[in-house]
């Protein structure tokens, strides 16, 4: 149905003319219903967000002041810490310095000995030499106390010979003590045998016999020769034989020594040792040292 366009009259849709007023209708098409064009919408990109970089910081400590110290005490700590500074920059790098200067703590078989010889013979030094009938002792500083600590001396010289390695000293010591402890001994024979002669005199030659210093003393001499000895055998890659051994011991007396800046013969050692044990004896005397152990 549609009406006139001019009185309005309701008019059948093909009419062309208003049946009341006779107005010409215009022919307007027929309205096609269409369905509605769909809608083909593209999927949208789905963004998804990248997650943020999240960071994760560490919780900032805390400081919390304690109970100021007193005064006394900070300054006692600063105290400790400058000496803990000093010994780090100063101390330790003069001892490590020093430490590489030193030999070794390694030492050979040879140093051994040596430097075992050398403590027996201090040892010896101040040990009993003579008793008397099994009640008195006579030792070496009742004789003279100079040839005591004379004694005592050449052993830790030797001693530290053997720590530094200079193993020649340790012949060389060793050669000076035992010409003078051979001399001591006959010496001591001698008194005896003049002792015996008489009657009296040879009951307190049997009640006098030398006591376990001699023995001490005897036994490091020795390890200060052997010692020195097998260190020549050794640097000369000789077999230790008795003629190798006593060839050593020759060559140590008759080669040239290095003492600082003066290089001597080996026998001035052994000769200047006995010269001093020889003015040290000469103003001893045994009898008087009896004697004073009588009193």
């Amino acid at each position: 149905m549609k009406y006139c366009m001019k009185c309005g009259a309701e008019l059948p849709d093909e009419a062309r003319f208003c049946a009341e007023c006779g107005a010409q209708q215009e022919r307007r098409p027929a309205r096609r219903t269409e369905p509605p064009a769909e809608r083909h919408e593209e999927p949208q990109a789905i963004h998804r967000e990248e997650p943020q970089d999240i960071r994760h910081e560490e919780p900032q400590a805390v400081h919390r002041e304690g109970p100021q110290a007193a005064p006394g005490r900070s300054h006692a700590r600063q105290a400790v810490e400058e000496a803990v500074a000093s010994w780090k920059t100063e101390v330790q790098p003069q001892l490590a310095k020093a430490g590489r200067s030193l030999p070794a703590l390694s030492l050979s078989l040879p140093q051994k000995l040596g430097a075992f010889g050398a403590v027996v013979v201090v040892f010896a030094a101040f040990q009993p030499i003579v008793t008397l009938m099994n009640m008195m002792v006579l030792t070496i500083d009742d004789l003279s106390k100079s040839s005591q600590a004379f004694l005592a001396l050449l052993g830790a010289l030797a001693g530290v010979a053997a720590w530094l390695r200079r193993m020649e000293f340790l012949t060389l010591i060793g050669t000076s003590l035992l010409l003078p402890f051979l001399i001591a001994l006959l010496r001591y024979q001698a008194r005896i045998a003049e002792m015996s002669k008489h009657a009296l005199g040879r009951f307190a030659a049997s009640a006098t016999q030398l006591d376990w210093g001699v023995y001490l003393l005897a036994l490091g001499i020795v390890l200060l020769i052997v010692a020195g000895v097998l260190a020549k055998l050794a640097e000369e890659e000789r077999a230790a034989t008795p003629g190798a051994f006593f060839g050593a011991w020759w060559r140590t007396l008759t080669s040239s020594v290095t003492l600082g800046a003066t290089s001597l013969p080996g026998w001035v050692l052994p000769v200047g040792v006995l010269v001093v044990f020889f003015v040290l004896f000469s103003t001893s005397s045994p009898s008087a040292a009896l004697m004073n152990h009588l009193k």
